[in-house]
């Protein structure tokens, strides 16, 4: 059993890293907002409820320090990837490599390059959103005393995307592109409704997920 569920904690640690990462990645393409057109939010955005889907399931199965470790590593991972981005782009292209290498240095530093107060803001709001879903998620099974999945995997999450939201685009939106606090303020208000209505819809999945662990680990107990 502990075999079973050693790997179920890599493989989820793993997408979580991977999840993390591109949502970072593709964070700098930016995409309409369903309805608004005119608005703009980063394409990244979309992923990060999943991320927190998975925070919560190793904090239900694992407990809230395997949590952290998984969110430690991921933001050591994402900020290592993204100092190599960094690098890399500074590196001047090959002169010979390419017809034009000035073309293609900036469609590579356009495509993977973020900016500091981009990263900066990112990384701010990750750590502090992840390590307060994992407290309030813990916190809400004690007191429910273990029952209830949707109301701590929900609350938990919904709390923890306000400042989620909220840090990100103030840090970078406002502090950092200078944008009007007004437009910031509408813009985090959609992007946290994107975010609720996505964490709405994974409530299910959260239940499905974890009666498939302990179906996986009850599997092992039996062939034991």
């Amino acid at each position: 059993m502990n075999s079973r569920k050693e790997l179920l904690y890599l493989i989820l640690t793993c997408l979580y890293v991977m999840i993390t990462f591109i949502a970072n990645l593709i964070t700098v393409k930016l995409i309409a907002v369903p309805l608004l057109p005119s608005l703009a939010i980063p394409s990244g955005l979309i992923l990060i409820p999943f991320t927190f889907l998975i925070t919560d399931l190793v904090a239900e199965i694992y407990g809230a320090s395997k949590a952290r470790l998984m969110v430690y590593l991921g933001f050591s991972l994402c900020l290592i990837s993204q100092l190599i981005l960094m690098l890399a782009i500074k590196i001047p292209p090959h002169p010979s490599g390419y017809d034009d290498p000035e073309f293609f240095q900036t469609a590579f530093s356009t495509v993977f390059g973020l900016s500091g107060i981009a990263l900066v803001s990112s990384l701010i709001a990750y750590g502090l959103s992840q390590m307060l879903d994992i407290r309030l998620f813990s916190f809400l099974k004690e007191v429910t005393h273990g029952k209830h999945l949707w109301i701590r995997n929900g609350v938990s999450t919904w709390v923890s995307q306000i400042i989620d939201t909220l840090v990100v685009n103030v840090l970078f939106l406002y502090c950092g592109l200078k944008l009007e606090l007004e437009l910031v303020l509408l813009i985090s208000l959609y992007s946290y409704m994107i975010k609720a209505v996505f964490t709405l819809i994974n409530i299910p999945v959260f239940y499905l997920c974890v009666k498939m662990s302990n179906q996986f680990f009850k599997q092992a107990r039996v062939a034991a």
